[in-house]
């Protein structure tokens, strides 16, 4: 039986990402050095998709948005595997998708692009 090591690459699916938003941006940059070399690609939404979360179009044909994506592409990496045993804890999945969506909600603030600065303070 051949093993496929780590750094070999078949295809594990390709990421969607929106690539308006300078967090979906920042983040895609930091896990497409970890993940393509596992046989991820990164593509950003087709112009009339909906851009509500990252998604992942696996090889075997599912499609896994948000906290379920971030956390099948975490099983890829060797050192993010025992974290994605916290979720098999009761009540942590819901969490981590409500906390997801949350964030993703007001993704386009948190990259600056909606103009909202932090309150100055006056000293």
């Amino acid at each position: 039986m051949t093993e496929i090591s780590e750094t070999s690459n078949p295809s594990q699916g390709t990421v969607l990402y929106d690539d308006a938003c300078g967090m979906c941006l920042a983040t895609v940059a930091r896990l497409r050095p970890l993940l393509e070399p596992r046989g991820y690609r990164f593509e950003p939404f087709p112009p009339d998709a909906e851009k509500i979360e990252m998604k992942l179009q696996t090889a075997d044909g599912r499609t896994l948005g948000g906290a379920d994506c971030l956390l099948a592409m975490a099983r890829a990496i060797w050192w993010l595997r025992p974290l994605t045993i916290l979720t098999s804890f009761p009540g942590v999945m819901p969490l981590l998708r409500l906390a997801y969506r949350k964030i993703a909600a007001k993704r386009h603030c948190i990259s600056g692009a909606c103009g909202w600065a932090p309150p100055v303070k006056i000293a």
